[in-house]
């Protein structure tokens, strides 16, 4: 029981620091539908299958529409291959998020990471 309340508190937190909103197309989630998984999940920024973890970081709100499109490819990859309108409110979304205060920057940094920049050595 106090294991379920603490990973609704989670997910409460992804919900709130999207404002509430799919990450990726911007659509407006109900936070009962994100806490029961109604046509939302919470999301791996940087996918499991290119070396992503769980951690807070790395997690963020979806639609469930976008978390399937986006399927294996970073935010960034996946936002790229959208419309350029759809990519510039993305970019918009960000901005606000991060000079908000609502993620961290190592979050935002995930967020703005394709593939190609995975993996370069330092």
């Amino acid at each position: 029981m106090i294991r379920r309340s603490g990973f609704c508190r989670k997910k409460y937190k992804l919900w709130e620091e999207t404002q509430g909103m799919c990450i990726y197309c911007g659509k407006s989630i109900l936070v009962d539908d994100f806490i029961n998984g109604n046509e939302s999940d919470i999301e791996h920024i940087i996918p499991q299958a290119l070396g992503g973890s769980s951690e807070w970081n790395n997690l963020t709100c979806s639609c469930r529409q976008c978390n399937r499109s986006k399927g294996d490819l970073t935010a960034m990859d996946y936002m790229l291959s959208q419309s350029s309108a759809t990519l510039q409110d993305y970019l918009r979304r960000l901005r606000f998020l991060i000079s908000a205060g609502l993620i961290t920057k190592e979050k935002y940094i995930n967020l703005m990471t394709p593939k190609t920049l995975l993996f370069r050595k330092v």
